[in-house]
């Protein structure tokens, strides 16, 4: 049908975007099949919103914009039409570059990456479309100062110059683990950083730094102990009671931190006699031991060898066995080589065999007790010896 003179189109306002009820544009009349372009400029606000600070990322919301026309009050359902509007802040943190891990006393420096994704500059100067601040805080442990930049206020920093339009700037805090962290190791400690525009925190990061023991190359102990991130406080502190029960020196070596076993910085091998892993997978264990290396620690010493903790199939040692660069057969000196996996029945004669060796001995001094630990990871039954 053709479309009758004196029709009204409109934008209704919605929870994400108002109008002004009066900023209608009146059709004129048009034939069948005519289109035409209405030149009437109509003028949306886009709401006010309280994001969520949490999440670590930038508040991003789809929001609809829909047309309709009306004629006596009464709407044509074919005349709504729908397009969706990406709406964000206009000052974005971009990225942050933090270590992952720290030991106690030691530093590191952080960089918290922003952009200014509007066509307008925010900061401090006469065409500023807004102020820009951060305010930051952190675990007790956990020391974060300003580098470059003054402050009167603690914790937190007003951006004192401006950042153009579509562009980036950044800030430096320097990061320091309290001495007091060594008391944390394996536990992860945070820290927080908002973004606030014009006043009002509109993005949230939260960070965390694990602390995890430093590694000495130079120092030689009996036993070192090959970690990563599923080793936790409460298992990190049984190994130490039990290394301290045999009089082993130890230390230990987190592959989230420093690579590879074979890193040509922090090398490892030969650095005790006994190297022992802790339910790492295999990209991160064997594998990671080019087959020459095992050789060169297990001649190091007569006592050298290796302990591997967790589920782990026979294969898996292949390179133990045979260097398939080389085409030939390691002869290594030991009494015995194999992977199982006991059952329970067995596990407890097993544990009941130690407890009547050990105590024959003529100084046999300590309260024990085995404990069958079956846990519902299927790579994680074992014995604890407290």
């Amino acid at each position: 049908m053709s479309l009758l003179s004196g029709c009204i189109l409109s934008f209704r306002s919605t929870p994400s975007i108002s109008n002004d009820i009066n900023d209608v544009s009146v059709l004129p009349a048009a034939d069948l099949n005519q289109s035409f372009v209405d030149s009437h400029q109509f003028k949306c606000h886009i709401n006010d919103v309280s994001p969520t600070l949490s999440g670590n990322k930038s508040y991003m919301q789809s929001i609809k914009l829909v047309s309709q026309i009306t004629l006596l009050n009464r709407p044509f359902p074919g005349s709504k039409v729908a397009t969706v509007i990406p709406c964000q802040y206009p000052i974005q943190i971009t990225k942050i570059e933090s270590p992952s891990s720290l030991s106690s006393h030691e530093s590191a420096i952080v960089t918290v990456h922003f952009q200014n994704l509007s066509t307008r500059p925010y900061g401090m100067c006469s065409e500023s479309a807004g102020s820009i601040a951060f305010h930051y805080s952190s675990h007790s442990l956990i020391h974060l100062t300003l580098i470059d930049k003054e402050t009167s206020v603690p914790n937190f920093y007003q951006l004192n110059d401006s950042i153009a339009p579509k562009s980036t700037s950044s800030i430096r805090f320097k990061l320091v683990l309290d001495a007091n962290a060594i008391h944390h190791v394996y536990e992860d400690l945070s820290w927080n950083i908002d973004l606030l525009l014009r006043d009002r925190a509109i993005e949230r990061r939260e960070c965390q730094i694990r602390v995890l023991p430093s590694f000495l190359p130079n120092l030689h102990t009996d036993v070192l102990l090959i970690t990563n991130s599923d080793l936790n406080q409460t298992e990190y502190l049984a190994y130490q009671q039990l290394f301290n029960l045999f009089k082993y020196s130890s230390q230990i070596r987190d592959v989230d931190r420093y690579g590879n076993l074979d890193h040509s910085r922090m090398k490892c091998l030969n650095t005790a006699d006994l190297i022992s892993f802790i339910c790492l997978p295999p990209e991160l264990t064997f594998n990671a031991i080019r087959s020459r290396l095992f050789v060169e620690h297990m001649y190091s010493s007569k006592k050298a060898g290796f302990i591997c903790i967790g589920g782990r199939e026979s294969k898996e040692f292949d390179f133990a066995l045979f260097d398939y660069n080389h085409s030939q057969i390691h002869d290594h000196r030991w009494s015995a080589f194999g992977i199982r996996r006991p059952d329970r029945d067995e596990l407890f004669e097993l544990g009941n065999q130690i407890r009547l060796d050990f105590e024959k001995q003529d100084d046999y001094q300590h309260l024990y007790q085995f404990i069958y630990e079956e846990t519902n990871n299927s790579s994680s039954t074992r014995f604890l010896w407290k």
